[in-house]
């Protein structure tokens, strides 16, 4: 049951904290994707079960790490532009050279 949660929830966690963290765009298609996810893992989870709420919570609380280490891996492989460094003899801001 845990792995079903997790593996059922992360891809929405990611797909939501890519939204907010990097400002990624989801699109109709994969809001659309996203929601039959989420409906396809609500029928697998059934209705109420034998699981516990420690359980459950353990499992969300691994589905948000594994997102947040995706999330971590897709930010740190984007490019990141140049750094620009000024020399001794670069004037400094707001004096003229």
């Amino acid at each position: 049951m845990a792995t079903v949660i997790t593996l059922g929830a992360s891809p929405a966690l990611v797909s939501l904290g890519a939204r907010l963290a990097l400002a990624e765009r989801l699109g109709r298609s994969g809001a659309l994707s996203m929601a039959l996810a989420l409906a396809g893992l609500l029928l697998l989870l059934g209705g109420p079960s034998a699981a516990s709420a420690t359980g459950v919570g353990l499992a969300l609380l691994s589905a948000i790490a594994y997102a947040g280490v995706t999330l971590h891996s897709r930010a740190s492989a984007r490019p990141r532009p140049p750094a620009r460094f000024k020399s001794r003899g670069d004037p400094r801001p707001g004096e003229s050279g």
